[in-house]
């Protein structure tokens, strides 16, 4: 069963002050009251009693005394289905309630051309997501890159790159270090889909001959076509190619988990590469050379792109 009255934190505080309990915050989503089954007589007791919320939107109720949550209930006129969130609707966002990042489980260093360290992107688990941050000088962080010259990613690596070997766009960090571990030269920008325009500059690609995988969503593909728009002329070739979906079914059976290893199945080479549909496929390891990897494509007057 679910609550009938709304909000269930509203509803416990209500119950609490319905019946002479003083309430007052103690936390972020929060609160300390008396206890209405020892604490009702009003005799200057300490109060015992923790209101606060689950990830899920219950309440969640202690008496630091050791009273039962269900007599609790009892004094206030409540049942246990009024600490559970409607099923109609989420729980609304606590006032003054801040987002909680998880831990980080990975950091990606943004340098200049010369090495230095501007700053980095860092991705949390619990819930997943990325946040930028620049050093302060003194050893910590700054959560924000105000100021901060947008660089693309391996601006150095790129910068080092023979002027005809083909620069992968991608949409992320974790692509553009799958493409890497695989010996392709790869690059994106920081903050993902849409935010190429908040480059300091994309000189880096000038002259080059780029490949732009989008990722297979709605704003992926958006973004690929505005990096395109904003290459075209000034990148020696360009081409906008999407891979097979992640999961897409090889004869085999075998699904492609991510783009990077996507990069490493036949199938993939001959879509990516452009391979006639009955030339055989060069064999390459798990970990390809160079010269395994360059062997698999052709020369790049064949891959001109039109306009």
């Amino acid at each position: 069963m679910r609550n009938a009255c709304g909000d269930p934190v509203d509803c416990v505080l209500k119950a609490l002050r319905g019946r002479g309990m003083k309430v007052r915050p103690g936390g972020e989503s929060q609160w300390q009251a008396f206890c209405p089954v020892h604490e009702a007589d009003g005799q200057g007791h300490k109060p015992s009693l923790s209101v606060g919320t689950g990830d899920d939107g219950r309440v969640l109720i202690h008496c630091h005394a050791g009273c039962p949550t269900e007599s609790v209930l009892a004094a206030l006129g409540l049942k246990p289905a009024d600490l559970m969130p409607s099923k109609r609707r989420k729980p609304p966002a606590r006032k003054n309630q801040r987002k909680v990042l998880g831990p980080i489980v990975k950091t990606y260093d943004y340098l200049d051309a010369r090495g230095k360290l501007l700053f980095q992107v860092t991705r949390h688990d619990d819930p997943k997501t990325f946040r930028q941050r620049r050093p302060d000088g003194n050893g910590g962080w700054i959560p924000n890159l105000n100021g901060t010259p947008r660089v693309l990613y391996k601006l150095q690596e790129l910068l080092a790159a023979e002027p005809d070997e083909w620069v992968f766009v991608v949409e992320g960090e974790k692509d553009v270090e799958s493409l890497a571990s695989i010996g392709l030269q790869a690059t994106c920008n920081p903050g993902g889909a849409g935010k190429w325009n908040q480059l300091d500059n994309d000189s880096a690609l000038h002259g080059r001959h780029v490949i732009i995988l989008p990722d297979k969503d709605v704003p992926g593909r958006r973004h690929a076509q505005d990096v395109a728009s904003r290459l075209r002329g000034k990148a020696a070739m360009l081409k906008v190619l999407e891979l097979p979906k992640r999961g897409h079914q090889e004869p085999s059976g075998k699904a492609l988990p991510s783009r990077g290893a996507a990069l490493l199945r036949p199938a993939a080479h001959r879509h990516l590469f452009r391979l006639p549909p009955r030339q055989p496929i060069p064999e390459i390891g798990l970990r390809p050379s160079r010269p395994e990897l360059l062997r698999l494509l052709p020369p790049p007057e064949t891959r001109r792109v039109p306009g």
